[in-house]
């Protein structure tokens, strides 16, 4: 088992170079500098404190790898390199989606789904049959709906059900693994204690 974790040191000087272009120095999510971890689902850098809250959004949104102390996967390394923060925010912001929202509302929505589908169409080379889906009908989050008492009632009702929903149905199909279920954000103290459990594992 001890294999598994052996970090080749190929990937980790690729992963450093790509971590080094002007975009991807900061924080993906909260613009700290120099982010030593990523999500390679959507080819982002970020930083310790914010890799916690992506744990606690389950994997079927986010993981996190450390750019310095993992293993990637072949996929996982053409994810960072052929995506990035620039990438990213281009693609959320050209479709409507706010890049200041809390996490859960940021990366659990049908742009953040579209361009994790987008980005394995770029990695496999097959970026021009891409198409996306139909969202007609559907609504994406605002700060608004979230914090302002007198925004649309309706649009509030349907974000919050939408959330409370995708709460108790990944609470209940929890993995047991130790990774908290997705809506079910840690504190920073249980980030910090998790953090300290991997690096000595």
């Amino acid at each position: 088992m001890a294999g598994d974790w052996t970090v080749n040191p190929d990937t980790r000087r690729k992963l450093l170079a790509i971590q080094k272009q002007p975009t991807n120095k900061r924080c993906f999510d909260c613009n700290a500098p120099n982010p030593q971890w990523s999500s390679p689902k959507f080819g982002i850098f970020i930083c310790l404190e914010c890799a916690g809250v992506h744990r606690g959004l389950g994997v079927h949104i986010s993981f996190v790898r450390s750019i310095t102390m993992d293993q990637f996967k072949p996929d996982e390394v053409s994810r960072m390199e052929k995506g990035g923060n620039e990438k990213c925010a281009h693609y959320f912001e050209s479709h409507g989606l706010d890049l200041t929202l809390p996490a859960k509302q940021k990366y659990d929505n049908y742009v953040a789904e579209d361009y994790k589908s987008y980005l394995t169409a770029v990695v496999e080379g097959t970026e021009a049959d891409f198409k996306e889906p139909d969202h007609t009908g559907k609504f994406l989050p605002t700060k608004s709906q979230l914090t302002d008492p007198n925004a649309d009632a309706a649009a509030s009702s349907r974000l919050a059900s939408r959330i409370t929903s995708d709460s108790v149905s990944s609470s209940a199909s929890g993995s047991g693994s130790g990774t908290p279920a997705a809506g079910n954000i840690p504190t920073k103290v249980q980030n910090e204690s998790w953090f300290i459990g991997w690096f000595h594992r």
